[in-house]
């Protein structure tokens, strides 16, 4: 939720989705049916084998979505900071 007060702007409508599934399926299957420009996801950038075994929600996503797709990584998972 606090993602999204945080791009919301005054011509910017956005939506929460609360759902259950697979994940990325879910993302995608809830822009397609509320139409979408834009999908916003945070991430938490996995690398190597945990990576490989927990495979990667945003790069299921951005391969499959039929619209724009913006990654963003909270400032908890930035390495360096």
């Amino acid at each position: 939720m606090r993602l999204e007060t945080q791009v919301k702007g005054p011509n910017c409508r956005t939506r929460t989705v609360l759902t259950e599934g697979v994940l990325f399926y879910e993302i995608l299957h809830a822009a397609k049916r509320l139409r979408c420009d834009l999908i916003i996801l945070a991430m938490h950038g996995r690398t190597g084998l945990a990576h490989a075994i927990m495979g990667s929600v945003a790069e299921n996503v951005i391969r499959r979505a039929s619209c724009p797709v913006l990654t963003v990584r909270p400032p908890r998972f930035r390495r360096g900071l």
